[in-house]
């Protein structure tokens, strides 16, 4: 760190703009889980009816 974060206003500066990479990665990490959610989920009612364990998440 290079500016503490009791350092008056430019360290309260300096920990918010810390937090901006950490801000990117979570909503890429999150993009990514909800299209791998949404590519596990059937398309068709014939999917969600039929039994094979592909569809039941097994």
């Amino acid at each position: 760190m290079l500016v503490p974060a009791s350092f008056g206003l430019v360290g309260l500066l300096f920990a918010f703009v810390s937090l901006i990479p950490w801000s990117v990665f979570c909503v890429v990490v999150a993009v990514r889980l909800l299209r791998l959610a949404d590519s596990r989920r059937p398309t068709s009612p014939q999917q969600q009816m039929s039994g094979s364990p592909e569809n039941l998440g097994a």
